[in-house]
């Protein structure tokens, strides 16, 4: 039987090359027991005759008990493991072959990666290599996360420029020219800055560009169908892994990865052809960049952009987009004159050529594969230092007074750009220098940011029975680069403080071309999670992800069982019309680039958080922001969370206020429209 053009291993071909593959289970966090099932399924294929498989992991000990639920011995739960995996058709117990037992290590550190790669080759030595890094990824900001057994919360992480240090400080002796592929099985390591490390050390790189919200790899098709034919190239094994990996994940019963999955297999040798056209198509991008053009950034905020914001972010661009459907959109945009829309096609092509392979959701199918950081405003999020807290909110009331976005200040952008400013591509490609240079025109913008006021507004509050909905004509007085208006509800009396607005979410969005009149229309319904029985609706506090009428971001507590602690999570749910499917649950504790999967199981309950906003002494300008967690609770039935109820609900009568806001293409955020409207039985 032939497979692809490939003869199988155990027919004719006896002198096919000898493989081993080094996969480094970096699991000390809260994934530790997704690599124990990852584990599993490799060892349903094992190693073999000149085909061995060699592990190393490092596991989070704290959860020792979870981890031998799910088939990991007890006594590997702490300290470094190195194993040659071998087959077992067993299911629920990790049974491979232990060569090594270290004490813990920090696999945070280059040289822990780098020590490794030379007791693997050294090992087991062979013709062809292959490494897999298994992990949480963060493209330019790195991948990794250990947190020592669980004593760590603020952890480190591998840039990609150490990586590459600890491959090349251990190739030379380990006997490897190069990998013929190299994986991140992680979120978001499909990056532009990524590949500038990368190239040179593999054949192919076989990363995601967007996070992970299914189950990575499927080890057991991917090593067996390798095993079973290994005189295959890299490509060829990189084309076949993209199958199985679709095959995996863009399924009916992977709801979020069937609308906005992204994988990629790139060939690394087209990586100098790609840098050599994406540094001229960055010059031209500056040179033709200006205060009065808008096209550029405005095409960048129609590109389709991966990962999801904070909880103080819900709505906000995200700091990573498309680079091949970007370029694709200036090359097509007839307001780009031809030096631009030239360079955009080369970039455009060199991005096609060089991604061999794309697994895409329903929501990416326009998408190129490969990422780029691009701010909306060049430098990411500006924020202010958040300010003390006062101390009265009312302890009987269900609310975490915690600061909205974590109990640690934010990064500075100015740091945070310093740093990319040092990476090999922003300093090889000059994409730093375009990135500042949109800094600099968002700043000189920002005194022009969007003016918007409701025409006609009558003075007090609008009284509204629930078969009459509300119409309201916006006009942007100023602001050109106007892009797009929301509409979202705030309720006045939910927490029963005064002075205190806890915004319920989204119930409009729509694009804005810069000044002009605009018209809005709220049918005073929004969408709600039905609750448990007896209990009311509950709003479910979404907004809509940037870019989409249709799906919507929000976050939510998580228990599971009655005894367990809540836990933070980010829910991303579809609406068609009157009705919604949560599509995935997100853990987002973690501080990480990627937030990831949580198995949400049938009997756990989720609560709505809101995002509040306080009055903070007589400054109309000072808001103090915090987390109002809803005292409704939602179980998750058997069917899990996709078969929760989320319907478009009619608002109760009472007051609300329908706030509306205008944005620019660099993020300004006009001062927002108020709209006091009672709704009346």
């Amino acid at each position: 039987m032939f497979i692809g053009g490939l003869v199988p291993r155990g027919h004719a071909d006896t002198n096919a090359p000898s493989w081993t593959i080094m996969i480094y289970g970096h699991g000390d966090h809260n994934l530790a027991p997704s690599l124990v099932g990852d584990m599993l399924s490799m060892e349903e294929a094992g190693s073999g005759p000149d085909f061995n498989v060699l592990l190393q992991t490092d596991f989070d000990a704290s959860q020792a008990e979870e981890l031998e639920e799910e088939g990991l011995p007890r006594k590997l739960a702490a300290g470094t493991t190195r194993f040659l995996v071998t087959r077992s058709s067993s299911h629920d117990k990790i049974s491979s072959r232990i060569l090594a037992r270290l004490p813990e290590m920090n696999h945070d550190n280059p040289a822990t990666l780098s020590a490794f790669i030379a007791w693997a080759a050294q090992t087991r030595p062979a013709d062809r290599y292959g490494l897999i890094l298994w992990d949480h990824g963060g493209q330019w900001e790195g991948f990794g996360g250990d947190t020592q057994d669980g004593t760590l919360e603020d952890t480190g992480a591998m840039t990609p420029a150490q990586i590459r240090s600890a491959l090349r400080e251990a190739m030379p002796s380990a006997g490897i020219d190069r990998f013929e592929f190299m994986a991140f099985d992680t979120c978001l390591m499909a990056g532009a800055e990524v590949l500038a490390d990368m190239a040179g050390l593999a054949g192919v790189l076989i990363a995601c560009p967007e996070i992970d919200y299914g189950d990575g790899w499927d080890y057991h098709a991917a090593l067996e169908w390798l095993k079973t034919n290994p005189a295959a190239t890299a490509r060829e094994f990189g084309l076949r892994e993209a199958e199985f990996w679709k095959q995996r994940h863009i399924r009916a019963d992977k709801p979020a990865d069937e609308v906005l999955a992204g994988h990629s297999v790139i060939a690394l040798d087209r990586y100098g052809a790609f840098e050599e056209a994406f540094r001229s198509f960055a010059k031209v991008l500056r040179e033709e960049s200006g205060p009065d053009k808008f096209n550029i950034p405005r095409q960048r905020r129609k590109t389709t952009e991966y990962s999801v914001p904070e909880l103080v972010d819900l709505g906000a661009p995200t700091e990573y987009v498309d680079l091949g459907e970007f370029a694709k959109r200036l090359a097509d945009d007839p307001r780009a004159g031809s030096r631009l829309s030239g360079a955009a096609r080369v970039v455009a092509n060199s991005v096609d050529a060089m991604v061999l392979a794309r697994v895409q959701g329903s929501a990416r199918t326009s998408a190129g594969g490969l990422s780029i950081w691009y701010p909306v405003n060049g430098w990411g999020k500006l924020e202010e230092e958040p300010e003390e807290d006062d101390g009265d909110d009312d302890e009987n009331q269900d609310t975490s007074a915690a600061e909205a976005g974590g109990d640690e200040g934010p990064d500075n952008p100015r740091e945070k750009f310093s740093e990319y400013e040092k990476i090999s591509f922003a300093r090889r490609t000059g994409w730093a220098g375009f990135l500042d240079h949109v800094h600099d025109l968002s700043m000189a913008g920002a005194t022009s940011a969007p003016v918007l006021a409701i025409r006609g507004k009558v003075a007090g509050e609008i009284q509204l029975a629930q078969s009459a909905p509300l119409a309201l004509s916006l006009e942007i007085t100023e602001g050109k680069g106007a892009f797009l208006i929301s509409a979202g509800i705030l309720d006045p009396a939910l927490t029963k403080k005064p002075g205190e607005f806890a915004y319920l979410g989204d119930v409009a969005v729509l694009p804005a071309d810069g000044t002009g009149t605009y018209a809005v229309a709220w049918d005073l319904c929004m969408p709600c999670f039905a609750a448990d029985a007896g209990r009311p609706l509950a709003p479910l506090g979404g907004v809509f992800m940037s870019g989409s009428g249709t799906l919507m971001v929000s976050y939510a507590k998580y228990r599971r069982g009655r005894l367990g602690r809540y836990r933070d999570v980010i829910l991303i749910t579809r609406m068609a019309g009157k009705t919604g499917t949560i599509l995935e649950v997100l853990e987002a504790e973690n501080d990480d680039a990627a937030p990831t999967s949580l198995e949400a199981v049938p009997g756990a309950t989720l609560r709505p958080v809101y995002l509040v906003e306080r009055r903070r002494g007589p400054d109309p300008e000072k808001w103090k922001q915090y987390e109002y967690v809803a005292p409704v609770r939602v179980t998750i039935p058997e069917g899990g969370v996709g078969s929760i109820p989320v319907i478009m609900a009619p608002r109760p009568p009472g007051p609300c206020l329908v706030e509306v806001e205008a944005e620019d293409i660099y993020g300004n955020r006009s001062d927002p429209a108020a709209c006091p409207v009672r709704i009346v039985p």
